[in-house]
């Protein structure tokens, strides 16, 4: 399951348990469609609590409908607040995201990423 909130500048996004890549694709729908999500939003996801796999869309397609699918809404800049029980996961998002201009920070803590995003949310 997805959900998302608008936090100023922060869209934070929230996995829980197993995500289909429908799932995202129905998400980004929602936010940009919500006029309280500002544009050029960073992301935080909070990853701690997903079941995520790659049986339907590896990190990179998943990484690609969330930038096709955010347009505007999204900086390019992304904070993953990583699952505890799979560590690599965030290194192929992050290791996509090199390859699409997406500059993402994998973090443990919501705090750290936060202090990470911080000078970010003025671009």
């Amino acid at each position: 399951m997805l959900t998302y909130q608008a936090d100023g500048k922060i869209l934070r996004i929230t996995l829980t348990g197993d995500v289909a890549l429908r799932d995202v694709e129905a998400l980004c729908e929602g936010v940009r469609n919500d006029p309280a999500v500002l544009d050029s939003s960073v992301v935080l996801v909070d990853a701690l609590k997903a079941d995520v796999t790659s049986k339907d869309a590896s990190p990179a397609m998943r990484l690609q409908a969330l930038l096709d699918g955010l347009g505007p809404k999204f900086s390019k800049v992304c904070a993953i607040i990583e699952p505890t029980g799979d560590r690599f996961y965030g290194i192929g998002v992050q290791s996509a995201g090199q390859r699409l201009g997406v500059q993402i920070g994998l973090f443990a803590t919501e705090e750290a990423a936060l202090k990470w995003l911080a000078p970010m949310m003025g671009r």
